[in-house]
């Protein structure tokens, strides 16, 4: 199962060549991760509930991003386990045209006792839901 994460693209997003600088996809895959969570947790998604550190992030640029028609991220999980999930989102147009395909690697992680914990049993089973 797919999430779509409809991405809206802003004028300062583009460069003087009326491309997407590669710095802004990170903000793109970061923001359909954000509403990834934020469908799984419930719209009032608090961070002190499902705390994520960000571990790793592979990014692989397909193609320039130079026209101002939508954009969504397509979230999958890549990988999930007790404490860490791994999400491969694809930067994309409705027509499924690949611009670029990121993955990210979140851990679940308790800040006060600054260590990993374990995914509540509810969000690990909707986490799996998204395997690719």
């Amino acid at each position: 199962m797919d999430f779509i994460a409809k991405l809206q693209l802003r004028y300062n997003d583009f460069d003087g060549q009326k491309i997407i600088n590669n710095a802004v996809i990170f903000s793109l895959l970061e923001n359909s991760q954000l509403l990834f969570f934020e469908q799984l947790v419930g719209s009032r998604w608090d961070w002190s509930c499902v705390p994520l550190v960000l571990s790793k992030i592979n990014v692989v640029f397909v193609k320039q991003i130079q026209s101002k028609e939508p954009l969504h991220g397509r979230v999958l999980v890549k990988e999930v386990e007790d404490y860490f999930v791994v999400l491969k989102i694809y930067l994309e147009s409705p027509r499924s045209e690949v611009y670029s395909i990121g993955e990210l690697k979140l851990v679940h992680y308790d800040f006060t006792k600054q260590e990993k914990v374990m995914w509540d049993e509810a969000l690990y089973t909707n986490l799996k839901k998204y395997i690719e």
